[in-house]
Formats: C-alpha cells, sequence, structure tokens
C-alpha cells in the first residue's frame, strides 16, 4: 500500500470518534458540492490534455487554503484496487471515482474531515464529514471553504439557473447533504417504510451505507436530498434536518417501546450479536455490519456496559475488506478475509476484556 495511504489508516475518522450530537442514532453529517470550473466542458466530453489542466488548477489552488496544508494527494491511476476500496470505506471518495481516466483523484485533509474528488461526475466534488447530528455546523464550514475556492478558480454559473453541473438533478446549488442513521428500533417495529414514505414527498432518498448503488444492511440509512435547483442551501440543509429529527423522535419511541413490551427479547438478541462476534471462527463483512447493529442498540440502551459507539465504529471501519487487507498487508481472497476478521475481531475483544 502506498506509504501515506497507509498513514491515514493510523489517523481516527471524525465520524468513528462519535463526538457529535446524538450520535447513538446519526453516525455521520455529510456535505457535498458539486461545481464546474468555467471555460472547459464537462468531464464527460473533456480532452485529457483539459482534465489534466483540471487536475493541477484544483491541486495548485488547494495547496493556499488553510483546510488543506500538507493534504494527502492521490492520483487514481497510481492506486491499486485495494487502495481505491480503503479510500471508499473511509467515505472519502465515491464509486463514481474509481475508473483511471486521466487527471482523476482526491485531495484529503490531514484530519479527514474534508476531502476534494477531481474528476468524478464534476470536475470538483468537495466534501465534508462529520461526527453526530451537524449539518448546519458542516455546511459553515464548508461555505467557507467553497467562497475561498471560488476566489482562486472561476465556476461554471449561470445567474438563472446557478452552479450548473453534469447532471441536471444537481443544477443549482450543487449541494448533496446527507445523513448515515443507524436505525433498529424502526427496523425491528416494522415501522421503517412507514416512516421513510412519510417524507417521499419532500424530495428525500434513501440508500445504504456507502451511498448510491449500495445495499441496506446493519439497520444503517443514509437519507439525503435529491433536487438542487430553485432552493437555497439553507432551505435543502434546513428540510433534512427537520425530516430527520422527526426521524429521531420516532427512534427513539421505536426503542423504549421495544424496551417496555420485549425487553428478553432484544437482550437475548443483543447478547446473542456479542457472544457470536467473541466466539464465531468466520464471519464476513456484511455478518460483522448486521451483528453490530445489536451492539450499537445494546451500548445505547444501556445493556452492554464495557463497548462505546465509536469502539464499534472503529472496529466496523477495521474489519471493513480493504482496511483488513491493509492490516495484514497483502491481498487476500474472501474466504481467507472471513477467517481473519473473526481472528481480529475475537482478538479485539480479548484485548478489551484485559484491559
Amino acid at each position: 500500500m502506498i506509504e501515506n495511504l497507509e498513514i491515514l489508516r493510523g489517523v481516527t475518522c471524525d465520524w468513528v470518534m462519535a463526538k457529535g450530537p446524538m450520535a447513538d442514532i446519526v453516525i455521520s453529517s455529510r456535505i457535498r458540492l458539486a461545481r464546474n470550473l468555467a471555460g472547459y466542458p464537462f468531464f464527460q466530453t473533456a480532452g485529457k490534455s483539459q482534465l489534466l489542466d483540471i487536475w493541477q488548477t484544483v491541486r495548485q489552488s488547494s495547496e493556499t487554503l488553510p483546510h488543506f496544508q500538507n493534504a494527502y494527494e492521490y492520483k487514481i491511476a497510481d492506486l491499486s484496487h485495494i487502495e481505491r476500496e480503503f479510500l471508499l470505506e473511509r467515505h472519502l471518495i465515491s464509486r463514481e471515482l474509481f475508473s483511471t481516466a486521466p487527471g482523476r483523484g482526491v485531495l484529503i485533509s490531514r484530519d479527514q474531515k474534508f476531502s476534494i474528488m477531481i474528476n468524478e461526475e464534476d470536475h470538483i466534488r468537495v466534501q465534508i464529514v462529520l461526527s453526530g447530528f451537524r449539518l448546519s455546523s458542516a455546511w459553515f464550514e464548508l461555505n467557507r471553504l467553497d467562497d475561498l475556492f471560488s476566489e482562486r478558480m472561476p465556476y461554471a454559473f449561470d445567474n438563472n439557473l446557478g452552479y450548473l453541473t453534469a447532471c441536471p438533478t444537481n443544477v443549482g446549488t450543487g449541494l448533496r447533504a446527507s445523513l448515515l442513521l443507524h436505525l433498529p428500533g424502526l427496523a425491528l417495529t416494522k415501522q421503517i417504510k412507514k416512516v421513510f414514505n412519510s417524507f417521499n414527498h419532500l424530495g428525500l432518498t434513501v440508500r445504504g451505507l456507502y451511498g448510491e448503488g449500495s445495499e441496506m444492511k446493519g439497520n444503517l440509512f443514509q437519507i439525503s436530498n435529491q433536487v438542487t435547483l430553485g432552493r437555497s442551501e439553507i432551505g435543502l440543509i434546513e428540510d433534512l434536518e427537520r425530516t430527520a429529527r422527526h426521524i429521531l423522535k420516532s427512534e427513539r419511541q421505536a426503542r423504549r417501546a421495544l424496551l417496555d413490551k420485549a425487553h428478553n427479547q432484544i437482550e437475548d438478541k443483543i447478547w446473542r450479536a456479542y457472544g457470536l462476534l467473541c466466539h464465531a471462527r468466520i464471519i464476513s463483512s456484511d455478518e460483522l455490519i448486521n451483528l453490530s447493529s445489536g451492539l450499537r442498540l445494546g451500548v445505547t440502551l444501556g445493556i452492554i456496559q464495557d463497548l462505546s459507539i465509536n469502539e464499534l465504529n472503529d472496529l466496523l471501519l477495521s474489519t471493513q475488506p480493504a482496511h483488513l487487507q491493509s492490516y495484514f498487508g497483502r491481498k487476500i481472497n474472501s474466504s481467507e478475509r472471513n477467517y481473519l476478521r473473526a481472528e481480529f475481531i475475537r482478538n479485539w475483544f480479548t484485548e478489551k476484556h484485559r484491559n
């Protein structure tokens, strides 16, 4: 693995630390802005020399910003598939950035809160990811960064439409705000579809752990806005915050109902998950995600006393396929990974109990 990519594994992401408000339910708040440079065709029709020019322009502009002093810099073509997966697992890049087109790359701030994807669907996709329910804080920080960027690079902008983007659904603000939520209460009480259906008309969408195209596992759901045209950034964020508060209230009510009406069954489900993770000899990535949902619920309900949400976030990230292969320093097939993941988790729990 590229040396400074390996360094990333030793730095704890903000969202992993679970220090944000309501981090027992809201794993992360993310805001992304899509931008294109004036005077260049969109990524899909730009030539090789133009894409390389865009890479250089964005890279050089970022060097003068405090957010990206001594930033990590990666050209996608220089990364193996495992290394790209590693960045995806940390929510630093999207799946769409994977192909090795000219000029594709990513810049990552030292604290891993900010990242800039270059030549993805648009010339620039700049994002911030924070722990907990912090959309307004995320917008304040990202908007300030975007203002600094706009002073250094001319954006493609229309006075009537707003920011011009490759996909029509991003035209306008170019903003996509999302929350990653853990909703076992609503899932176990079979209210999840009803709650999600109640906000379909608001122009929000629901996805899995890694966003568009990813499966929903472990009672983890990502909700985000779909449309950016004709709305202000603050309006879009307030809509999502308002909906999220309704979901959070419903989730807490569902958790209380589970404790009141099915306490023994919930305790059994939680401790079964705990036991399996402590003693299993083979665990797939999907099984870990699903089992860790039970542990998260156990911690937030006070049933499990010797774990914390940030520890579970760290365990989940450390045992994802690319992170596991990074830890062992080699490419590992799926079957062996499942065995080594179980061994890693058993050792992790043994060390926890020893301390």
